[in-house]
């Protein structure tokens, strides 16, 4: 997780491509022109899955929000009726 604050860091947790690119491999939220938000990584460039092959051009990324606990999943299973 990327817990380091630099001046290129925006109040709403998305960091500026150009000054700034997750330091290990992993998912992350991006933002690119022509897609909008989508799940990406950083490994010698931007990529989304399925798209390995090109490079995509992220303006923004963010770290992904931490996963619901258990008892948060079946709290909003609770309100389907099956």
């Amino acid at each position: 997780m990327c817990t380091e604050m630099t001046s290129f860091n925006q109040p709403d947790g998305w960091i500026n491509a150009d000054y700034e690119q997750p330091n290990t491999a992993r998912d992350v939220l991006v933002f690119e022109k022509s897609i909008g938000v989508s799940v990406g990584f950083f490994i010698n460039g931007w990529h989304m899955y399925g798209s390995y092959d090109f490079e995509i051009e992220v303006t923004y990324w963010r770290e992904l929000p931490d996963p619901l606990g258990e008892d948060a999943v079946w709290q909003n299973l609770s309100k389907f009726k099956i």
